[in-house]
């Protein structure tokens, strides 16, 4: 036997050294766990998830409850129009016709009750009635008034009292009239008209203190100015 074959001969039957054990099995612990790692489940990123703020819910709660309630009342059937019918009898007012009825009486040729378009004037009453007659005293009456519904229109004859008695009648003067009166400017004479329309015609010149404005002294100046 050659000494290179006793040699490896030795080291075979030789027991091994402690330090080699040691190393050997640390490398094999390694080995294992690097194999251990590769072989293991792959980790998974964490998913997403979106996240919505409670104050974005709430105002999208609300809007969703508005166009809901838009989307109902839009489909919520209308109410039937109520149709209001007249009775077959009944007779309109003139205020709603744009007429004024209107009773002429005294000096003209066809005294009675006339019908004229609203905004008309005494001298339409007049010619409505078939005109003054040969003795009216046309001068006594305000033939550019403007006529209130339901008045009378009086045309005096010589010696007859309406053409004795002085003064501005209350029952027929407008605005314009009552304006021309010592200490009535425009706001007491629409006052007056006003109260007349409320009221009625003037029954006594003492009525004028129920009209706002118009004290004592000043109906005291106008008892000679104004008749009923």
């Amino acid at each position: 036997m050659t000494t290179d074959a006793r040699d490896r001969l030795a080291g075979l039957t030789r027991p091994p050294d402690r330090e080699d054990l040691l190393q050997g099995a640390r490398e094999r612990t390694r080995r294992a766990l690097e194999a251990a790692a590769r072989s293991g489940p792959t980790p998974t990123r964490p998913v997403a998830r979106w996240r919505i703020r409670p104050a974005v819910a709430l105002a999208a709660g609300g809007l969703l409850l508005l166009l809901a309630g838009v989307v109902a009342w839009r489909s919520w059937p209308a109410e039937p129009a109520v149709l209001v019918t007249l009775p077959a009898d009944a007779t309109p007012t003139s205020g709603t016709t744009g007429e004024v009825v209107v009773d002429v009486v005294g000096e003209v040729r066809a005294p009675g009750v006339v019908h004229l378009p609203a905004g008309s004037r005494v001298v339409d009453a007049l010619d409505a009635a078939g005109g003054p007659t040969a003795d009216a005293q046309v001068a006594a009456v305000n033939l550019a008034r403007v006529l209130d519904d339901g008045e009378q229109v009086v045309v005096p004859g010589p010696g007859t009292a309406t053409a004795q008695q002085p003064g501005l009648d209350l029952n027929s003067a407008d605005a314009a009239d009552l304006e021309a009166l010592p200490g009535i400017g425009p706001v007491l004479a629409r006052r007056i008209v006003a109260w007349r329309t409320e009221h009625g015609r003037f029954s006594s010149v003492d009525e004028l203190a129920e009209v706002t404005g118009i004290g004592p002294n000043l109906l005291a100046d106008l008892r000679g100015q104004v008749r009923v």
